[in-house]
């Protein structure tokens, strides 16, 4: 059980919590924990977004349409 969950963990995307890019990478990590950086906003911290690429696709989707309905209004 341990086995397939990291195997799905390896497939899903990382993705920044501000601009939801998935330019992220490690920044700082040792015993204490992680800290990551995004290349497109240059946001620095623990908290990232892991979803499955499916999930990913949806919510860009979803940011996609409520760009257009703000620009609308």
């Amino acid at each position: 059980m341990k086995i397939e969950r990291r195997i799905n963990k390896i497939n899903m995307p990382q993705i920044c919590p501000f601009c939801k890019s998935r330019n992220i990478s490690l920044y700082l990590g040792g015993y204490l924990g992680k800290l990551y950086k995004c290349g497109s906003c240059n946001y620095v911290g623990p908290v990232i977004i892991e979803m499955s690429e499916e999930d990913y696709r949806k919510l860009m989707e979803e940011e996609e349409k409520s760009n257009r309905s703000q620009q609308v209004d």
